[in-house]
């Protein structure tokens, strides 16, 4: 048998945070440093009206890199930024100053620039471009139904991957009474008792 809970797994998601409080970390220090988060770990709009992350720009070299694909060279030299520990320290000026770049630009534009750097900025994705995300379609993460009453094109397919064990694809919720016989059947009835009750209006697919 295999359990778990919602619980468990908020828990178990949460745990860089959940264990410090278990440990008696000090979580009033660590939510006031968390009020303003570092500059590579808050989302930046740009012109047209999407959002950047550069959460995984996590070293200094990615760091200074991302500085040049944004001609920003002006932040090496910024004395509020000359040390990780100063842009940690002022890390608010610097995601105000970072923003104050980007909105300038489109995030397709900043998107083939980071490319050309191969700098790993993410783009926050909307809702409406699953249904054309190529990690979604490729991954059968979403699926063309094989049931041909369901007119949707796209359905969500279950997360859970099982080798060698296939799934069984989307298919249409029963019709009412669309099953009477075979449950009946497998209650013990026969045919000719199936077709008394249907007569009496006992079983009906209405």
């Amino acid at each position: 048998m295999v359990e778990t809970s919602l619980l468990a797994n908020g828990l178990w998601s949460a745990a860089g945070i959940a264990q410090g409080a278990m440990a008696d970390g000090d979580m009033p220090l660590y939510r006031s440093l968390n009020e303003s988060p570092p500059a590579m770990l808050r989302p930046y709009e740009t012109s047209d009206g999407r959002w950047l992350q550069f959460n995984m720009i996590r070293s200094e070299e990615l760091q200074s890199l991302l500085f040049v694909a944004l001609n920003a060279p002006e932040l090496f030299a910024d004395p509020r930024f000359c040390s990780p520990e100063l842009m940690f320290e002022n890390r608010e000026l610097l995601g105000l100053e970072l923003q104050k770049i980007v909105v300038l630009q489109t995030a397709n534009h900043w998107m083939q620039t980071f490319d050309s750097f191969e700098l790993p900025v993410n783009l926050v994705a909307l809702v409406e471009e699953s249904k054309s995300d190529p990690q979604v379609l490729q991954n059968h993460m979403a699926i063309s139904p094989g049931d041909e009453r369901i007119k949707t094109p796209l359905i969500i397919d279950h997360p859970i991957q099982i080798s060698n064990v296939p799934k069984v694809g989307p298919r249409c919720a029963p019709a009412l009474g669309e099953h009477n016989e075979e449950v009946l059947i497998e209650l013990g009835y026969d045919a000719d008792e199936i077709r008394e009750l249907q007569a009496l209006k006992i079983v009906t697919n209405d």
